[in-house]
């Protein structure tokens, strides 16, 4: 609820390793540099 409100990015890391992770959030860092 909070996140929702600031804006922030869920990322569900279920059944995940770590790199898949990674790789999902540079994902999203990368698309919200490009719209700036």
């Amino acid at each position: 609820e909070i996140m929702k409100r600031l804006g922030c990015p869920v990322i569900d890391v279920t059944n995940r390793a770590v790199e898949e992770t990674a790789s999902k959030i540079l994902e999203i860092y990368y698309r919200r540099l490009s719209h700036v």
